[in-house]
């Protein structure tokens, strides 16, 4: 126990106090928010087309390697948690030799350390070591004092010692951008982190910065360390351990160091308060990222590629971190009737299994980032969730609850809409809003308050925000309902909610569908035109259902679909009788609205009701399901139990049901209802007429029946199906009826 205590304390260097982040606080700029332009390296360039490592090598091949000079240090008062167990005061950490490999030699490295996480990220070609001082260097000043004059003290204690020699430290000429040099020295050390026992100048835990001024030390061994360019310094403070998670610790470890890898900013950051900020996914997040790089991380640093769609087609998508396969979708896909090749606008489509000990992520599924330039910079992507977007509203504020930290509006707490920064919104959707709404993922939500119709733009959330009654809904990373998934939500299109929309907020003409799953492996079709996206994917989860008391009854409401070819929607009922047995039906309507007015709503009552919603198109494309509602009551509809304990009703009418899910791969639902006594044929037919399969053969009673096919293994013991259009048919007594099934392997 006392070897997982310190592991997990080695993550506790870079811990960046997440709920009080101010803009400068975190990477390599100054209070204006730009990059040092004074002392940056002649070499440097601002934005340039990503191609590597920006300002320390992200591969280091063929022996090469990065060694971090790494020095633990103490204020001569620092009297907090003397008896720590992990770090005591005048001593040495406990963990201080184990969160760096020393050595290239013991790579793949130990798990859960800086060296072991860069080596998996880049798949085997980023070496990072460090060495750690021996001595803990003790400062005689106040823990107040700005941490570069610390710093510089420290420094000065270290190259005082005449059996310590900086040159030992520079290894790499990073004197130009994106062309690293091993065994070429600049005069720079490459790379010192000093990590304090406590330091109580502002309120962070970890900055990429040693704040020296002037801003270059010379040593007496004759080379120098830079505040942060081209040298990679980082100043932490342990003092802050206690406000994060395990997660927290190795994300920010990582994270610091990767600003010398990307550049200042973050992926999915605006700097301003009411901004467009989100949580992310990925190491470059502003705040509780997901740890494992994401595809565009890997891609600009030359660990992965994309596979480019630009035309209809078919794939197979596994485990990203695994494989690192991915699917980019050029915006546009076109220049000119060229495939665009090198798009500076793209979706990228990822399969985010956890697979990894490093990954992250909230929730399994399909991860979708919208991708608004292509190189790294402040809010340069986004994540497409797929609960999708809407407008919000706000009806009270809940004081912060124990255990989350200080206030995280750092920059909004003061704005005028904000009278009390103790307390947190509890927002909760009002509508769908496809092209200016924002996702639960984003910090700043705009909100109705208090009178509908006013809108606010400053309503911080805090690291895990509540919904309208109170509850606990949400964390940083998303819940599972982030990732798109079978039977959650498939399908991502001009559409659907969120929909594929550019920058500008136009729609583009693709869609991406989720067709099956096999293990780990998600099957996706890609179309590439308006027309391939309106006729061959099916239509969009309904959204936004409600379900409210009217006159007793329950009635549904929700959200139009907007497909073009949608011809209305299936409300499914399911029924549950407290005297026993089950019963789902449906009925169809092109309304948005339905009520029931066959069930009581009374608590008292022992008949339970669930509803949900499917919307269905004009070649009989059903969509997924859209959320449950239920309620409690009475039903008007009653049955006797029979003796096989199913269920006895009287049916009025015949009726055979769109299979579902249709499409389908390999196995798919038929429902069908039969109002007397008969006996009954259902077939499956190929579009040339023949016969591929009989499903029922043989006499029945009246009542509903639900009967699987399985397109794989044809009862007739025939080979198992081609993809294509199928028509299984019914007959009992005069009854006959057919239907068309999609097969999409």
């Amino acid at each position: 126990m006392k070897t997982l205590f310190s592991l997990l304390f080695i993550f506790l260097l870079f811990s960046v106090n997440i709920f009080a982040q101010s803009r400068y606080e975190c990477g390599m700029i100054d209070e204006d928010g730009e990059y040092d332009e004074q002392n940056k390296p002649a070499g440097y360039q601002s934005n340039p087309p990503q191609t590597g490592g920006q300002l320390a090598p992200a591969k280091t091949l063929n022996g090469s390697y990065v060694k971090i000079l790494v020095i633990f240090a103490q204020f001569e008062g620092d009297n907090k948690d003397i008896d720590d167990d992990n770090w005591p005061k005048d001593g040495m950490p406990v963990w201080a030799n184990s969160f760096l490999g020393t050595n290239i030699n013991q790579a793949p490295y130990p798990a859960n350390t800086l060296s072991n996480y860069f080596y998996q990220m880049s798949n085997g070609q980023n070496h990072v070591i460090g060495y750690v001082y021996p001595q803990l260097v003790k400062v005689n000043a106040p823990s107040t004092q700005y941490y570069g004059t610390s710093n510089l003290a420290v420094l000065q204690q270290v190259d005082a010692n005449p059996n310590f020699n900086f040159n030992a430290y520079d290894q790499w000429n990073m004197m130009t951008s994106y062309q690293q040099v091993f065994n070429q020295t600049d005069g720079y050390v490459d790379a010192v982190y000093i990590i304090w026992r406590n330091i109580d100048y502002d309120n962070w835990g970890g900055i990429a910065d040693l704040g020296l001024s002037p801003p270059v030390y010379q040593t007496n061994d004759g080379v120098k360390i830079d505040r942060r360019i081209p040298t990679i310094s980082m100043t932490v403070n342990i003092g802050k351990k206690s406000q994060y998670t395990y997660q927290d610790k190795l994300t920010l470890l990582a994270h610091e160091y990767g600003h010398y890898l990307f550049g200042a900013g973050h992926n999915f950051e605006s700097s301003a308060c009411g901004g467009n900020a989100q949580r992310g996914i990925g190491l470059m997040c502003s705040d509780n990222g997901s740890l494992a790089m994401n595809p565009h991380e890997k891609y600009l640093l030359g660990y992965t590629t994309y596979t480019d769609i630009f035309y209809d087609q078919t794939g197979q998508l596994p485990d990203f971190q695994s494989t690192g396969s991915s699917f980019r979708i050029p915006i546009p896909l076109m220049i000119n009737g060229v495939p665009n090749v090198t798009p500076n606008e793209f979706f990228i489509i990822a399969n985010h299994q956890k697979l990894n000990s490093y990954e992250q992520t909230k929730g399994a599924g399909v991860y979708i980032y919208h991708v608004k330039y292509n190189y790294y910079g402040q809010n340069h992507m986004d994540i497409v969730t797929a609960e999708g977007l809407w407008q919000w509203a706000v009806n009270s504020w809940i004081t912060q609850p124990v255990g989350l930290g200080g206030p995280m509006d750092w920059y909004c707490r003061n704005s005028p809409d904000r009278t009390d920064p103790s307390k947190l919104p509890a927002p909760y959707r009002l509508n769908v809003d496809r092209v200016n709404g924002r996702d639960e993922l984003q910090e700043v939500v705009w909100a109705q308050y208090p009178v509908p119709g006013t809108y606010y733009n400053r309503y911080y959330w805090w690291d895990n925000w509540y919904d309208k009654d109170g509850n606990l809904t949400q964390n940083p990373l998303g819940t599972a309902n982030n990732a798109f998934n079978m039977g959650y939500n498939e399908l991502f299109s001009p559409w659907s909610n969120p929909a594929t929309l550019n920058n500008a907020r136009s729609a583009t003409n693709t869609a991406v569908h989720l067709t099956g799953k096999a293990g780990s492996t998600f099957n996706v079709s890609f179309y590439t035109t308006i027309s391939t996206s309106q006729t061959q994917a099916p239509p969009a989860k309904p959204q936004n259902i409600q379900l409210t008391n009217v006159g007793g009854h329950p009635v549904l409401n929700w959200e139009a679909n907007i497909e073009p070819d949608l011809t209305g929607y299936r409300v499914y009922k399911k029924l549950t009788l407290g005297a026993g047995g089950t019963q789902t039906t449906y009925f169809t309507t092109s309304s948005t609205t339905y009520t029931d007015d066959k069930f009581t709503i009374n608590h008292r009552g022992y008949d339970y009701a669930e509803y949900w919603v499917v919307a269905v198109d004009n070649t009989g494309l059903l969509s997924v399901e859209s959320d449950h509602k239920n309620t409690t009551g009475s039903s008007f509809i009653q049955w006797k139990q029979a003796e096989n304990n199913e269920p006895i009703s009287k049916m009025d009418s015949y009726d055979l049901s769109q299979c579902y899910p249709n499409p389908f791969n390999p196995s798919t639902q038929i429902d069908y209802s039969i109002k007397e006594d008969g006996f009954v044929i259902l077939k499956i037919y190929d579009v040339l007429g023949n016969e591929v399969a009989t499903l029922v053969n043989e006499p029945k009673t009246q009542g509903n029946y639900s009967i699987n096919f399985d397109a794989s293994h044809l009862p007739s013991g025939r080979q198992g199906l081609t993809s294509g259009v199928y028509i299984y048919t019914l007959q009992v007594n005069d009854y006959f009826a057919s239907n068309k099934m999609i097969l999409a392997k």
